[in-house]
This record gives structure tokens, sequence and C-alpha cells, in this order.
């Protein structure tokens, strides 16, 4: 049978010096919707750096345009005001984020549900709007996240695979990532978060194009 790939990258792929810190790459085979075979690769995360870079957030929302997906992470000020103090605010593909509620959605024994009714800790309701966008604000691209829960505590370690790194995947052992940000927050939030991001996945585009088949 000959073999046909479909890719989305539009250069040739190559090893570059300081890409990032290599993981190591578990290529896998899917069945596809339509019955297609698809290619799919699985990393590492246990090898990740941690990211240097550190967060608290109190407060979080989720917005979509532009064909990408802006996860906020914010800090209230101590005054009565409520304003914001700081704004964390991640990039994300329609595509990273589609990966990463799928891992949220295969957390088994306990599953994300189980483990927060377990801990008497329930959905927060996320607000649409964190008001003006305070003084310190950075943006960070992530496609790639790990995440930690403990009780009421969560973790998300974000991570980056540049288009470089990705695009010489598909035929290699290893995956160059860079250590974004590592943010912490109440479990709570994370699963509101949650909720945001699976009701924009609808308005995601179709990527099939960019699914490599045989």
């Amino acid at each position: 049978m000959s073999k046909q790939q479909k890719h989305g990258q539009v250069m040739r792929a190559f090893q570059r010096q300081g890409e990032g810190v290599p993981i190591d790459i578990v290529h896998q085979t899917a069945l596809s919707t339509d019955g297609t075979t698809v290619a799919v690769i699985g990393i590492n995360l246990a090898q990740a750096p941690v990211p240097d870079r550190r967060y608290v957030a109190e407060v979080g929302t989720v917005n979509y345009s532009d064909e990408t997906l802006k996860v906020m992470f914010g800090q209230r000020k101590m005054s009565p005001s409520g304003m914001l103090r700081s704004l964390v605010v991640v990039h994300m593909s329609p595509r990273a984020v589609r990966q990463f509620l799928a891992s949220v959605e295969q957390m088994q024994k306990p599953s994300l549900s189980e483990l927060m009714q377990k801990v008497g800790v329930k959905h927060e309701k996320v607000d649409a709007d964190l008001g003006e966008e305070p003084e310190q604000t950075v943006a960070f691209a992530a496609n790639i996240v790990a995440v930690a829960i403990s009780g009421r505590e969560a973790c998300l370690d974000f991570y980056h695979a540049s288009s470089f790194a990705m695009a010489n995947a598909i035929n290699s052992k290893k995956l160059p990532i860079d250590a974004v940000v590592r943010v912490d927050l109440r479990t709570g939030l994370f699963g509101g978060l949650i909720d945001e991001m699976k009701k924009f996945e609808s308005k995601f585009p179709r990527e099939a194009e960019e699914e490599a088949t045989v």
C-alpha cells in the first residue's frame, strides 16, 4: 500500500540548535472517524523541565478570537476595588486545546469530576470579563500542558514546541520543548476554566488537513 502524508507545514523540517529541551517521543497510530489511520505522537512530560517562571492565580477566564484561545490568569489588588494587579495570558491553538481537553477527559481513577467530588470542591463560575487590563500584563504561547491536582490545589505547567520542532517530530525520536510558565491555582478554578474551554470547542476549525494519514 502506498503511503500518503498530509501536513500543515510549509517548510522543510530540520534540527536546530537551541530549539529547546529534547524529550522522548512515542509514535502511535489511531483510527480516525472517517476510517483512515492517523499518525500521532505521545511525549513523556516526566522528562520536561519545570518552568522557571511561577505565577499564583486568584482569578481566571477564557476568550477565543482569531483562531486562538487565550487562557487568562490574574491576581487581584488588595484594595476593595478588586482591580487586577497583574495578568498572565497564555495563547493556545485550537489543536493544542483539543489535545489538552482530551488528556483531561482521559484522567481515570479518579477522574477530574470524581477527584473534585471526593474533596468537596465545585467547578467555580468563571467571569467572562476580568475588568481593565493591568499594566503588569505578560503573554506567552503554549501548546503542551502538564496538570497536577492535590486536593484543593492544582498546578499547570505550560510548554511550547515551536513549528520547527513540530515539523520534524513525525520523523524524530525527540521533541524539543521550551518550559513557559507554571501556574498555581485552586482546583475549583481549574474546573471552571475547563468548562469554559469546552464551550468554545465547537467554534474551532477542523484540522483534518494537518493530520498525517497512511
